[in-house]
């Protein structure tokens, strides 16, 4: 067999590197935010789109619960570049929720995922406290500067300022809450973010709608007050203090993302008395305390510092 010559070898790997570059990989895009919608029925994830003939499409990957990352969506280049999540799994009203972005070029190529964007998540008290959970960008400081506070006093859609706090607070009380039975409540942020998804512009995030949380069946209102948790928030041990009409037989601490974080079970000599839970080694953030009864369970938010 008649060997190449070495000049035409090297024209023909040069011709496949020339070619080769022709095809320009799709670049990484990051979130610009992510939202609840204002029904309080989904979450929203918005990207700018850059100028370019090397995206074929968009690819959406939330957080499950083993904190890995999977594909819950695609937009096509030429789309809008919003991906409504419609999932029941994804459900705003339960926990916040984060999200990741890659792009698909025109060979099949997917890149590098985003840094994730992490939704607000609004829980309010029958004694009118609101603690929502922060907005976070992974690898980035808190992007807020203020948390703005609505309330909808009859519960038809008219949403009123009531409050507005510092990007570093994560809680309020409101004391006019027995004024209105029926209220819902929501909290938006303002920010230097401003997002341009094709057609519109976003410039805020807001958390979902809640209204004052009902006692739990079998526990009466009045007993679940009595139920203490401090000091809240807490860089250390937690006290419960458990009424005597309450039989607890064990706690759970779940994190913001509906994790178990910590658990153990209880028993009944601990009615009328005091619990203290040494809070193990979790990162710091908002944390649901579950106390669990033989008639149901009792919740309380913990902030962790």
């Amino acid at each position: 067999m008649k060997a190449i010559p070495h000049s035409l070898a090297l024209a023909f790997v040069l011709s496949l590197v020339h070619l080769s570059s022709l095809h320009a990989q799709a670049p990484a895009v990051d979130i610009c935010l992510v939202t609840v919608d204002t029904s309080s029925t989904h979450n929203i994830v918005v990207w700018e789109k850059p100028s370019t003939t090397a995206i074929d499409s968009f690819l959406v990957y939330r957080m499950f619960s083993d904190s890995t990352y999977q594909q819950v969506g695609a937009v096509a280049y030429d789309s809008l570049s919003v991906f409504h999540d419609y999932d029941a799994a994804a459900d705003p009203n339960v926990a916040p929720h984060r999200y990741k972005l890659a792009t698909l070029d025109t060979a099949g190529v997917v890149s590098a995922q985003s840094d994730y964007h992490q939704t607000m998540h609004l829980t309010v008290s029958t004694a009118g406290d609101m603690l929502w959970s922060w907005y976070k960008i992974e690898n980035a400081s808190n992007p807020v500067t203020t948390f703005n506070c609505y309330r909808d006093d009859d519960g038809t859609g008219s949403f009123q300022l009531i409050n507005t706090l510092t990007g570093t607070e994560q809680e309020w009380n409101d004391g006019d809450i027995d004024l209105y039975p029926n209220a819902r409540y929501v909290v938006d942020v303002d920010w230097n973010i401003s997002c341009s998804p094709s057609r519109e512009n976003v410039n805020t995030t807001r958390s979902n709608l809640d209204e004052r949380v009902a006692a739990p069946s079998g526990i009466e209102e009045a007993v679940l007050e009595k139920v203490l948790v401090y000091p809240n928030p807490s860089n250390g041990p937690i006290h419960v203090q458990i009424p005597s009409e309450v039989n607890p037989t064990a706690y759970v601490l779940w994190s913001e993302l509906g994790a178990v974080s910590y658990g153990e079970s209880l028993t009944q000599y601990l009615r009328g008395n005091q619990v203290t839970i040494d809070i193990p080694s979790v990162a710091a953030g908002l944390y649901l305390l579950e106390i669990q009864t033989p008639v149901g369970s009792i919740t309380k938010k913990v902030l962790v510092r």
